[in-house]
């Protein structure tokens, strides 16, 4: 198949087709609900409905999406987020993204036990047991990417073949959602200091998207 390249804007553009193949790999549905209610919160509903729009995502503006999506459209509404806004306003919206998608997963997918446990430990522990309930649900946001932990001081977590930024190539890191829900996380339930920082992505030619979590 012969590769085409899109330009975007001076410092991205995506090579072929890799961002927008049909895929079998499904993504938890905050990735689509969270990015549209970070685009209500930026224009109202008009720029949402344009934005699902502009990703061929309409059917969900009567119903916002209640399971698991295809890979295929959360690649399609953050590759049009990145392609209607500037840098600094999409990753804006993306990091607001990250930080509701974190929001839910404490209030709807950890116990009130469970966080209540965590915030007793020592954060070393927390941190653990954190990792591995991440690691267990990698499969919910990872779709046909692979994540990994390294459980060192700093903590670092990175996903290979990542779906957000397949086929894209840029001058700067793109994954800011993942970031921010990491760092959501572990501010909310490790420390309240906690921050994440990517410091390798695959759109600057990095062997895979690696995110550094501090505290």
């Amino acid at each position: 198949m012969t590769k085409a390249t899109l330009s975007l804007a001076p410092s991205i553009h995506y090579t072929g087709h890799e961002a927008v193949k049909g895929s079998a790999a499904r993504i938890g549905p905050n990735a689509i609900i969270q990015m549209a209610a970070a685009l209500r919160e930026e224009g109202g509903e008009a720029l949402a409905t344009n934005l699902l729009k502009k990703a061929r995502l309409r059917h969900y503006l009567a119903e916002p999406p209640s399971g698991m999506v295809p890979e295929s459209e959360v690649i399609a509404l953050h590759r049009a987020v990145r392609e209607h806004f500037d840098h600094q306003r999409a990753e804006a919206l993306a990091a607001r993204a990250g930080r509701l998608t974190g929001d839910y997963v404490m209030a709807n997918r950890i116990p009130t036990s469970a966080r209540f446990l965590l915030h007793l430990m020592p954060q070393r522990f927390a941190a653990i047991l954190l990792l591995k309930a991440i690691t267990q649900h990698a499969w919910t946001f990872s779709g046909t990417g692979h994540f990994t932990v390294e459980n060192n001081n700093p903590v670092r977590v990175s996903l290979a073949n990542n779906p957000l930024c397949r086929g894209l190539k840029a001058r700067t890191h793109q994954c800011v959602y993942y970031a921010a829900t990491f760092e959501q996380l572990f501010s909310g339930l490790v420390a309240s200091g906690a921050r994440c920082t990517e410091t390798a992505c695959e759109a600057v030619n990095g062997p895979k998207c690696t995110f550094e979590i501090k505290w």
